[in-house]
Protein backbone atom coordinates (compact mmCIF):
# COMPACT_ATOMS: atom_id res chain seq x y z
CA UNK A 1 0.00 0.00 0.00
CA UNK A 2 1.53 3.40 -0.82
CA UNK A 3 2.41 5.85 1.61
CA UNK A 4 2.40 9.77 1.71
CA UNK A 5 3.17 12.52 3.89
CA UNK A 6 0.64 14.87 5.45
CA UNK A 7 1.97 17.49 7.03
CA UNK A 8 0.45 18.14 10.24
CA UNK A 9 -0.02 22.05 10.03
CA UNK A 10 -2.63 21.30 7.28
CA UNK A 11 -5.26 22.24 10.43
CA UNK A 12 -3.55 25.35 10.72
CA UNK A 13 -3.22 26.61 6.95
CA UNK A 14 -5.19 30.08 7.10
CA UNK A 15 -6.16 28.53 3.38
CA UNK A 16 -7.67 25.38 4.78
CA UNK A 17 -9.50 27.47 7.96
CA UNK A 18 -11.39 29.10 5.46
CA UNK A 19 -13.05 25.86 4.05
CA UNK A 20 -16.35 24.58 4.34
CA UNK A 21 -16.25 21.27 6.28
CA UNK A 22 -17.37 19.62 2.80
CA UNK A 23 -14.05 21.43 0.84
CA UNK A 24 -11.50 20.50 3.61
CA UNK A 25 -12.85 17.11 3.47
CA UNK A 26 -12.97 16.73 -0.45
CA UNK A 27 -9.26 18.36 -0.36
CA UNK A 28 -7.65 15.67 2.49
CA UNK A 29 -9.34 12.74 -0.02
CA UNK A 30 -7.58 14.54 -3.15
CA UNK A 31 -3.99 14.43 -1.30
CA UNK A 32 -4.75 10.70 0.17
CA UNK A 33 -6.83 8.58 -2.47
CA UNK A 34 -4.87 5.68 -4.13
CA UNK A 35 -5.19 7.32 -7.66
CA UNK A 36 -3.31 10.04 -6.67
CA UNK A 37 0.49 9.88 -8.19
CA UNK A 38 4.05 11.03 -7.30
CA UNK A 39 3.23 14.03 -9.68
CA UNK A 40 0.26 15.00 -7.72
CA UNK A 41 -1.55 15.33 -11.56
CA UNK A 42 -3.87 12.53 -12.11
CA UNK A 43 -6.82 11.65 -13.84
CA UNK A 44 -10.32 11.06 -11.64
CA UNK A 45 -13.71 11.71 -12.13
CA UNK A 46 -16.66 13.53 -10.50
CA UNK A 47 -18.45 10.69 -10.28
CA UNK A 48 -15.64 7.91 -8.63
CA UNK A 49 -14.94 11.12 -6.10
CA UNK A 50 -18.42 11.55 -5.15
CA UNK A 51 -18.90 7.68 -4.39
CA UNK A 52 -16.11 7.38 -2.21
CA UNK A 53 -16.21 10.44 -0.62
CA UNK A 54 -20.16 9.76 -0.50
CA UNK A 55 -20.67 13.87 -1.51
CA UNK A 56 -23.09 14.65 -3.53
CA UNK A 57 -22.12 14.50 -7.37
CA UNK A 58 -23.67 17.80 -8.53
CA UNK A 59 -21.65 19.71 -5.24
CA UNK A 60 -18.09 18.51 -6.60
CA UNK A 61 -17.38 21.19 -8.99
CA UNK A 62 -18.09 23.97 -7.13
CA UNK A 63 -16.21 22.11 -4.32
CA UNK A 64 -13.04 22.23 -6.42
CA UNK A 65 -13.57 25.73 -7.37
CA UNK A 66 -12.93 26.71 -3.78
CA UNK A 67 -9.93 24.69 -3.88
CA UNK A 68 -8.45 27.00 -6.43
CA UNK A 69 -5.32 28.34 -5.99
CA UNK A 70 -4.39 25.33 -3.83
CA UNK A 71 -5.77 22.44 -6.33
CA UNK A 72 -6.54 22.31 -10.03
CA UNK A 73 -9.12 21.01 -12.11
CA UNK A 74 -9.41 20.29 -15.61
CA UNK A 75 -12.33 19.15 -16.52
CA UNK A 76 -11.71 18.37 -20.00
CA UNK A 77 -9.25 15.88 -18.80
CA UNK A 78 -11.02 14.71 -15.67
CA UNK A 79 -7.84 15.55 -14.34
CA UNK A 80 -6.83 17.03 -10.83
CA UNK A 81 -3.11 18.48 -9.96
CA UNK A 82 -2.71 18.89 -5.91
CA UNK A 83 -0.06 21.61 -6.78
CA UNK A 84 1.74 21.58 -4.00
CA UNK A 85 1.81 17.30 -3.36
CA UNK A 86 5.67 17.30 -4.96
CA UNK A 87 6.78 19.64 -2.35
CA UNK A 88 5.54 17.57 0.69
CA UNK A 89 6.68 14.31 -0.44
CA UNK A 90 9.93 14.62 -2.08
CA UNK A 91 12.63 13.15 0.03
CA UNK A 92 15.27 12.12 -2.62
CA UNK A 93 16.43 12.30 -6.65
CA UNK A 94 14.56 8.63 -6.93
CA UNK A 95 10.84 10.01 -5.73
CA UNK A 96 11.32 12.53 -8.59
CA UNK A 97 12.48 10.02 -11.25
CA UNK A 98 9.15 8.22 -9.93
CA UNK A 99 6.96 11.74 -10.53
CA UNK A 100 8.07 11.58 -13.94
CA UNK A 101 7.08 8.66 -14.70
CA UNK A 102 4.29 9.42 -13.71
CA UNK A 103 3.54 12.04 -15.93
CA UNK A 104 4.25 9.76 -18.85
CA UNK A 105 0.53 8.85 -18.32
CA UNK A 106 -0.64 12.26 -18.60
CA UNK A 107 -2.25 13.44 -22.12
CA UNK A 108 -2.23 16.60 -21.66
CA UNK A 109 1.23 18.69 -22.40
CA UNK A 110 -0.12 21.93 -21.24
CA UNK A 111 -0.57 20.52 -17.57
CA UNK A 112 2.50 18.99 -17.29
CA UNK A 113 4.19 21.98 -18.12
CA UNK A 114 2.40 23.68 -15.84
CA UNK A 115 3.21 21.52 -13.33
CA UNK A 116 7.23 21.14 -14.93
CA UNK A 117 7.26 25.27 -14.39
CA UNK A 118 5.23 25.79 -11.32
CA UNK A 119 7.47 23.56 -9.03
CA UNK A 120 10.95 24.61 -10.67
CA UNK A 121 9.79 28.87 -10.10
CA UNK A 122 8.55 28.23 -6.60
CA UNK A 123 10.52 25.50 -4.91
CA UNK A 124 13.70 25.02 -7.30
CA UNK A 125 12.60 21.47 -8.00
CA UNK A 126 13.77 20.12 -11.13
CA UNK A 127 11.81 17.26 -11.97
CA UNK A 128 13.29 15.10 -14.66
CA UNK A 129 10.93 15.34 -17.87
CA UNK A 130 12.62 16.39 -21.18
CA UNK A 131 9.86 17.99 -24.30
CA UNK A 132 10.62 17.07 -27.67
CA UNK A 133 7.29 18.34 -30.45
CA UNK A 134 4.34 17.25 -29.18
CA UNK A 135 5.92 13.89 -26.91
CA UNK A 136 7.46 13.94 -23.75
CA UNK A 137 10.57 11.43 -23.28
CA UNK A 138 10.53 10.24 -19.73
CA UNK A 139 12.96 7.37 -17.95
CA UNK A 140 11.67 4.25 -17.54
CA UNK A 141 10.38 3.36 -14.21
CA UNK A 142 12.09 -0.21 -14.59
CA UNK A 143 15.08 0.49 -16.70
CA UNK A 144 16.28 4.03 -15.52
CA UNK A 145 15.87 4.96 -19.44
CA UNK A 146 14.72 7.48 -21.59
CA UNK A 147 12.63 7.12 -24.47
CA UNK A 148 11.33 9.34 -27.08
CA UNK A 149 9.22 8.72 -30.10
CA UNK A 150 10.43 11.00 -32.01
CA UNK A 151 14.48 10.06 -31.78
CA UNK A 152 16.52 6.37 -31.60
CA UNK A 153 16.60 5.33 -28.83
CA UNK A 154 20.12 4.37 -26.97
CA UNK A 155 21.70 2.76 -24.20
CA UNK A 156 21.39 4.34 -21.09
CA UNK A 157 23.99 2.59 -18.37
CA UNK A 158 23.51 2.64 -15.25
CA UNK A 159 20.92 5.80 -15.92
CA UNK A 160 23.87 7.77 -17.11
CA UNK A 161 24.85 8.55 -20.32
CA UNK A 162 24.11 12.30 -22.42
CA UNK A 163 25.82 13.76 -25.85
CA UNK A 164 29.49 14.40 -25.95
CA UNK A 165 28.78 17.75 -27.58
CA UNK A 166 26.63 18.58 -24.41
CA UNK A 167 29.05 17.89 -21.79
CA UNK A 168 31.32 20.97 -21.57
CA UNK A 169 28.05 23.55 -21.38
CA UNK A 170 26.01 20.92 -19.19
CA UNK A 171 29.42 20.77 -16.58
CA UNK A 172 29.95 24.85 -16.63
CA UNK A 173 25.94 24.87 -15.19
CA UNK A 174 27.19 22.29 -12.52
CA UNK A 175 30.24 24.60 -11.59
CA UNK A 176 28.24 27.44 -11.30
CA UNK A 177 25.77 25.71 -9.12
CA UNK A 178 27.58 23.78 -6.75
CA UNK A 179 29.14 25.95 -3.63
CA UNK A 180 32.74 24.76 -2.73
CA UNK A 181 34.49 25.61 -6.47
CA UNK A 182 37.75 23.84 -5.97
CA UNK A 183 40.11 21.31 -7.99
CA UNK A 184 37.95 22.35 -11.34
CA UNK A 185 39.72 19.89 -13.31
CA UNK A 186 38.99 17.06 -11.02
CA UNK A 187 35.74 17.84 -11.19
CA UNK A 188 35.33 18.50 -14.99
CA UNK A 189 37.07 14.66 -15.53
CA UNK A 190 34.07 13.25 -12.59
CA UNK A 191 31.81 15.15 -14.65
CA UNK A 192 32.74 13.18 -17.73
CA UNK A 193 32.52 9.96 -16.21
CA UNK A 194 29.16 10.51 -15.03
CA UNK A 195 28.23 12.31 -18.57
CA UNK A 196 24.57 13.20 -17.57
CA UNK A 197 21.92 13.13 -20.09
CA UNK A 198 19.17 15.96 -19.77
CA UNK A 199 17.17 13.99 -17.12
CA UNK A 200 19.65 13.10 -14.83
CA UNK A 201 21.03 16.70 -14.85
CA UNK A 202 17.79 18.09 -13.94
CA UNK A 203 18.01 15.92 -10.71
CA UNK A 204 21.95 16.85 -10.11
CA UNK A 205 21.04 20.49 -9.86
CA UNK A 206 17.89 20.08 -7.62
CA UNK A 207 20.14 17.71 -5.29
CA UNK A 208 22.45 20.39 -5.16
CA UNK A 209 20.08 23.12 -4.26
CA UNK A 210 18.53 21.07 -1.62
CA UNK A 211 22.06 20.38 -0.13
CA UNK A 212 22.32 23.42 0.08
CA UNK A 213 20.17 24.21 2.68
CA UNK A 214 20.93 20.99 5.04
CA UNK A 215 22.32 21.11 8.18
CA UNK A 216 25.68 19.64 7.07
CA UNK A 217 26.53 22.14 4.15
CA UNK A 218 25.98 25.12 6.02
CA UNK A 219 27.56 24.21 9.32
CA UNK A 220 31.10 25.76 9.46
CA UNK A 221 30.63 28.49 6.41
CA UNK A 222 30.47 25.02 4.62
CA UNK A 223 33.54 23.48 5.98
CA UNK A 224 32.30 19.78 5.38
CA UNK A 225 30.82 20.41 1.80
CA UNK A 226 32.93 17.76 0.31
CA UNK A 227 34.94 18.70 -3.31
CA UNK A 228 33.21 18.88 -6.19
CA UNK A 229 34.67 15.60 -7.91
CA UNK A 230 34.50 13.48 -4.68
CA UNK A 231 30.62 14.39 -4.65
CA UNK A 232 30.62 13.30 -8.56
CA UNK A 233 31.95 10.22 -8.08
CA UNK A 234 29.80 9.29 -4.65
CA UNK A 235 26.47 9.70 -6.40
CA UNK A 236 26.06 12.46 -4.12
CA UNK A 237 22.46 13.55 -5.99
CA UNK A 238 21.39 10.01 -4.57
CA UNK A 239 21.96 11.51 -0.74
CA UNK A 240 19.33 12.12 1.48
CA UNK A 241 19.49 15.20 3.41
CA UNK A 242 17.78 17.20 6.79
CA UNK A 243 17.31 20.63 5.75
CA UNK A 244 18.52 23.62 8.25
CA UNK A 245 15.88 24.30 11.37
CA UNK A 246 15.10 27.46 11.52
CA UNK A 247 16.13 30.08 14.91
CA UNK A 248 12.77 29.57 16.03
CA UNK A 249 13.64 25.46 16.48
CA UNK A 250 16.90 26.56 17.73
CA UNK A 251 15.73 28.17 20.59
CA UNK A 252 15.00 24.88 22.61
CA UNK A 253 18.96 23.33 21.86
CA UNK A 254 21.36 26.58 22.54
CA UNK A 255 22.89 26.58 25.86
CA UNK A 256 22.18 29.42 27.94
CA UNK A 257 23.61 32.42 27.74
CA UNK A 258 26.27 33.30 30.86
CA UNK A 259 25.61 37.09 31.23
CA UNK A 260 25.65 38.61 34.70
CA UNK A 261 25.89 35.22 35.84
CA UNK A 262 29.62 36.25 37.87
CA UNK A 263 28.06 39.21 39.65
CA UNK A 264 25.49 36.75 41.42
CA UNK A 265 25.91 35.11 44.80
CA UNK A 266 27.00 31.19 44.47
CA UNK A 267 24.84 28.59 46.41
CA UNK A 268 25.47 25.23 47.53
CA UNK A 269 23.61 22.50 45.69
CA UNK A 270 24.22 20.32 49.33
CA UNK A 271 25.40 20.25 53.00
CA UNK A 272 24.92 21.91 56.39
CA UNK A 273 23.94 25.83 55.70
CA UNK A 274 23.78 26.16 59.29
CA UNK A 275 26.97 28.81 59.16
CA UNK A 276 27.87 29.24 55.76
CA UNK A 277 28.01 32.83 54.47
CA UNK A 278 28.94 33.48 50.74
CA UNK A 279 32.47 34.49 51.85
CA UNK A 280 33.24 31.01 53.38
CA UNK A 281 34.11 28.55 51.11
CA UNK A 282 32.06 25.51 50.28
CA UNK A 283 33.40 22.07 51.25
Amino acid sequence: MPERGFNTEFWTDPFVRKLTAEAEYLYIYLWTNQRCNQAGLYQITPDVIAFETKLPVEKIPDLLKLLEPKVKWYPEQDLIWVKNFIKHQYKSPKFLIAAASRLKDINNNGAVKELLEYNLKKYSISIPYEYSMDTVPILDSDTGTGTNPNTKSSANKGGLGGKAKDIQKQFEIFWQAYPKKRNKGQAEKAFKKAAPDEQLMAVILTAIERAKKSAQWLKDNGQFIPYPATWLNAKGWEDEFTEETSGADKRHTEPPKLENWANKPLRPATGNLGDWTPDKPLR
